[in-house]
């Protein structure tokens, strides 16, 4: 059943990757022949259309984004969740692992839902669902008072508040940008990165006292990164980090403007990154593939510098063996490091470990 569940989503998101890419040309070879004015720019074979003609773009494909179409809520359900038992004896492509409230937060991404328990090491059909109305949900984050799920191929965000042992469904809201993968909690704002379209959207709670709804504050937009893919995203002081498998490199933006401040090359061995975390004075990236989609190319790297990255012999080391796998997502639960690995032998993993002064130590591995 597993394997069944796993061939067919892999099947859907080939033909929606072929189906947007159609799209896509179609509707810019239309604008260039009805258009005149836009600013062009290429690099080798990848083109980059300005700012401008972006939006325009994005709506000529049928891709739903932009402040134009997203951040609106669907009516509240006022849906309750009492959480019930996991039925799975295995994860499916988990790809997070968080902690709030006492209780570790999973989302089990194949499964179509996110998972609470208040161990790390519970077997998985001691995991309750906290809800399991997404499809492929990545991420999840916590402003201290409200829940928000990145639903992924839904193209939405979901809000919960928790009251007692129930969930309180808050708010859908759809039309965020393209296979949204991943969400951040920062100063009062929720940062989610719609994976496809180089957009990161804003959301802010409403000024109202007592209020648990959230709007679209903002949608900020990196032109280059259109159509390429983008897991997750770094914040760090004034610059957010955005790794791109297609372009195999590492953007470096400002935070507040979204102006492109450096481009850091990323050698074809380890062009598939999944996330970068600032751990101590190094960054240490997850890889699921090569640039040429190879999983089997999987690592865990870590490096002083992006910038040495481009150099493949000496840019940075593999921590693979050391902590015994590679997670997806990674999160800093009480000074330990946490992630799921996404195994293809149908074994599910979960990998804590500390670090110190460059050591990696106290390793554990939740195997089920």
């Amino acid at each position: 059943m597993r394997k069944s569940l796993s061939v067919l989503k892999a099947w859907r998101r080939l033909c929606a990757g072929a189906l947007i890419r159609n799209r896509m040309e179609k509707a810019f070879a239309h604008l260039a022949e009805k258009t005149t004015g836009a600013v062009c720019f290429a690099k080798g074979s990848d083109k980059v259309i300005s700012r401008r003609f972006l939006r325009i773009g994005m709506m000529a494909a049928g891709l739903i984004t932009g402040i134009a179409f997203a951040g609106a809520a669907l009516p509240a359900k006022a849906r309750e969740i009492l959480p019930q038992q996991n039925p799975y004896s295995a994860f499916l492509v988990p790809t997070q692992l968080t902690f709030f409230e006492g209780r570790f937060f999973l989302t089990d991404c194949y499964h179509d839902r996110v998972l609470i328990a208040r161990e790390a090491g519970t077997p998985p059909r001691q995991w309750q669902a906290m809800d399991a109305a997404f499809d492929d949900p990545h991420a999840v984050a916590f402003d201290g008072q409200i829940y928000l799920v990145v639903d992924t191929e839904h193209n939405s965000v979901v809000t919960y508040r928790r009251r007692g042992e129930v969930f309180e469904e808050l708010q859908r809201i759809g039309g965020v940008g393209t296979r949204p993968h991943y969400v951040v909690w920062q100063d009062g704002i929720f940062y989610v990165w719609s994976s496809m379209t180089g957009e990161m959207y804003l959301f802010a709670r409403d000024e109202l006292p007592g209020s648990f709804q959230i709007h679209l504050q903002e949608v900020k937009a990196l032109p280059n990164l259109l159509g390429s893919y983008v897991r997750s995203f770094l914040i760090e002081d004034d610059r957010i980090y955005l790794p791109c498998v297609n372009l195999k490199c590492i953007c470096a933006v400002d935070k507040e403007s979204f102006a492109l401040k450096e481009v850091y090359p990323v050698p074809d061995e380890v062009a598939g990154i999944v996330q970068i975390v600032k751990i101590e004075d190094m960054y240490y990236i997850t890889v699921s593939t090569d640039s040429l989609g190879d999983h089997a190319k999987a690592c865990f790297i870590r490096t002083p510098s992006l910038a040495a990255l481009s150099d493949p012999q000496t840019g940075y080391e593999v921590i693979t063996g050391q902590v015994g796998g590679v997670p997806y997502y990674l999160t800093n639960i009480g000074n330990s490091w946490y992630g799921p690995v996404p195994r293809g032998d149908g074994r599910s993993t979960i990998l804590r470990f500390d670090v110190f002064m460059h050591k990696i130590f106290n390793v554990k591995e939740y195997t089920f």
